[in-house]
Formats: structure tokens, sequence, C-alpha cells
């Protein structure tokens, strides 16, 4: 994955996500036991495509909020959808005028393994998505 001068091989990708997939694990959940909402406050960038894959690794549904559309837009769709956890960098984050529940996470945070294992299942509900991938189809073969 190459954005700007940042690149990633599919392994970095896999690893970087899956440590902060720990870290966004030992994060808050509700007390019905429903994991809650990330806010992903980054430009679009090997961080969002990293904070992406960790929040779903995690078992919990993002919502991301583009930093262009400015602070107060993304301030209204944070305390609108209860996220209570942001992954951002801290020094974006300190722009916003965030809830006192709302906790900040570094894209480049590190859990304290740096293997995860599989995500759980998703668990019925409305927040609940699921998706079946599709096979491609093979590439046509060439002999020489």
């Amino acid at each position: 994955m190459i954005s700007g001068t940042s690149r990633l091989t599919y392994r970095e990708l896999e690893e970087h996500a899956g440590q902060l997939a720990a870290v966004l694990r030992e994060q808050h959940t509700t007390t019905d036991g429903d994991a809650d909402v990330v806010a992903l406050w980054l430009p679009r960038s090997t961080d969002l495509v990293v904070a992406m894959l960790a929040t779903l690794k995690a078992g919990r549904a993002y919502v991301p909020l583009d930093p262009s559309l400015g602070r107060a837009r993304a301030e209204q769709v944070i305390a609108e959808c209860g996220a209570r956890t942001l992954v951002s960098t801290h020094e974006a984050a300190t722009a916003l005028n965030l809830p006192g529940h709302v906790t900040v996470v570094p894209p480049d945070a590190t859990g304290r393994t740096a293997r995860t294992p599989p995500c759980p299942p998703p668990t019925p509900g409305p927040r609940a998505a699921s998706c079946t991938p599709r096979a491609a189809p093979a590439p046509p073969r060439v002999s020489c």
C-alpha cells in the first residue's frame, strides 16, 4: 500500500493493524457487553487504512471523520454516535472540543502483544454488519 511517501507491505499492514487492535480491545466497552464505536480523525493515508482494519479486528464499528470537513462537523458526529475512543494524533485531537469520556489513541499505538487473535464473530444488533468476501476470478494462464 502506498500513500504519498508512506509504504506498507501487506505483512506490515497486518502487524500494525494487529498492534492497534490490541490497544482498541483494551478500551471501553458498554455495560451490556457491546463494543463501542471508534471515531477515526485521520487524513486519507496508510494510518487511516491501518486504523480501519484495526477497528474491525477489535470487533468494533468505526466512524471515519474527514479532517477537511472541519472541526465542528467532527465534534457533532462524535457526540451523536457516542464514540468513546478516537484514533487520531494527539496534536490533531487537541484541536477538537471532545467530551470528557473520549479517549484518544494514536494510530501508531502498540498493545501488549504484537499478534492478535482473529476478531470475534459479529453480534446481532443495530451496529453489527457482516459481509462475505467473493472469490475473484483466476487470472488467465500464459504458457510459453
